[in-house]
């Protein structure tokens, strides 16, 4: 449930401050049953909750899809596997997850869409944190990069 869910509306001066994730902050902090994603943000929302008798999150074990948690006492991120954290996905991990929990149809979204859309985000950010701390060269430097063509922009 959000506050949207709820029809919840912020007071008018609020409007303007782009606020509203604070009331889904605030619902989470609230609960007597808390399940929420693998977020920073609603684990911190756990942490602050003095009431809740149970923290429900998802694992990576999907046949149960669901474990309970304390979150004073653990990890807040996914871990996968043998207790290492991973905090970046490859593509293979990327299939894996969206078609075990979201089906073929947003697997095959995740793959053609939102991973190629990743990658080019990611690009353009290089790019421009090259312009503002290099100007063109800093775009030279971060399009050679990208390509990966090392030797040639350590010498610019």
């Amino acid at each position: 449930m959000t506050t949207k869910d709820l029809k919840i509306q912020l007071p008018e001066r609020m409007k303007d401050l782009d606020v509203e994730f604070y009331a889904d902050f605030f619902m989470l902090s609230q609960c007597d049953v808390v399940c929420t994603s693998n977020s920073n943000f609603s684990f911190i929302a756990c942490m602050l909750n003095k009431r809740a008798k149970m923290f429900v999150r998802p694992h990576w074990d999907f046949s149960t899809k669901f474990k309970e948690f304390d979150p004073w006492n653990s990890q807040p991120l996914l871990w996968i596997g043998d207790n290492k954290p991973k905090f970046l996905k490859n593509l293979i991990d990327v299939v894996y997850v969206t078609y075990s929990t979201q089906g073929i149809g947003t697997m095959l979204k995740s793959i053609f869409i939102y991973f190629p859309l990743g990658i080019i985000k990611g690009w353009m950010l290089r790019v421009y944190l090259g312009y503002q701390t290099q100007s063109l060269i800093g775009v030279i430097k971060s399009l050679l990069s990208i390509l990966s063509w090392h030797s040639v922009w350590r010498k610019l």
